[in-house]
């Protein structure tokens, strides 16, 4: 859609019949999803309220499309779980400057690397992991819950030094990813933990033979290093008894499934009804 054909529909939206209207927008979602600012502009531009408040749901439409399709192909990618944050970021903050915090973790992944030796091994490289986010920058955190959307942000978090256990894990992931460490995250009761699995090799030769679980990191704990039976035997205490399916790893689509859910039940319990119902389509693209 051009500008000025964009500019003519914008000119019919004061037109009350609701038929023109529902006409006009269909045409402006499908071809607009670039002029999203210029809607602004025209919404500046007017006193018309029947304009102003289908502007507003033109706007709202738009960004929401553009959104799912972004999502969408960061899943058709396989790109960084860093990268569909900041899909998701930059829609729920639309005008929030990502420099700063972004700088910042390249620091925090600059700090890492210095540290990191040919001799570490995988096991060396979590504990430094754990180290640097709980000691070096003192990020600390509780269970996710419906009282406060500033703990799922990393930029919030990176600010702040306090998150929950899901976005804590999330902040984790993406330094490990940088450290050359494959973690995978496991959620038992929306306790998001960390599992390290490291390689077991056929005797005598190189071929691996099978992967084995090295340990599960607590980042909510001091002492967050547990084994399996550890963790079943703590759940049992509060009479829930943990199948198989709870240590299936998730994958970073998982991840962002399980932000976006837990976040729009959150904007819903504070009646952030738009920005639930995107998140809630998000939720689906995602599976």
């Amino acid at each position: 859609m051009s500008p000025q054909h964009l500019d003519y529909l914008i000119e019919l939206l004061d037109d009350p019949d609701s038929q023109v209207f529902e006409n006009i927008s269909g045409e402006i979602i499908s071809g607009a999803d670039n002029f999203a600012d210029r809607l602004e502009d025209a919404w500046f531009d007017t006193t018309n309220q029947l304009k102003r408040s289908r502007i507003e749901y033109l706007i709202k439409e738009i960004r929401q499309n553009k959104l799912v399709s972004s999502l969408e192909n960061w899943k058709a990618a396989g790109q960084s779980l860093l990268n569909g944050y900041l899909i998701l970021h930059s829609f729920l903050n639309p005008h929030q400057d990502n420099t700063h915090w972004l700088n910042k973790i390249s620091k925090i992944k600059k700090d890492i690397w210095l540290e990191i030796t040919d001799d570490l091994t995988a096991i060396d490289k979590v504990e430094l992991l754990s180290r640097v986010l709980r000691k070096d920058l003192g990020i600390s955190g509780s269970h996710v819950s419906l009282a406060d959307t500033d703990t799922y942000f990393l930029e919030n978090m990176i600010q702040t030094h306090a998150g929950n256990s899901l976005s804590i894990t999330m902040l984790a992931l993406i330094l490990a990813e940088h450290m050359g460490v494959n973690l995978d995250v496991v959620n038992i009761a929306d306790n998001f933990l960390l599992a390290l699995h490291i390689d077991v090799y056929e005797e005598q030769g190189e071929t691996v033979r099978e992967k084995e679980l090295a340990f599960y990191l607590n980042l909510l704990d001091d002492n967050g290093f547990y084994i399996k039976e550890q963790i079943c035997k703590f759940f049992n205490c509060y009479k829930l008894s943990l199948s198989e399916e709870y240590f299936k790893p998730l994958s970073d689509v998982d991840v962002l499934r399980k932000w976006c859910r837990l976040l729009s039940k959150l904007y819903n319990h504070h009646n952030c009804n738009y920005k639930c119902s995107a998140l809630q389509r998000c939720v689906e693209v995602l599976q």
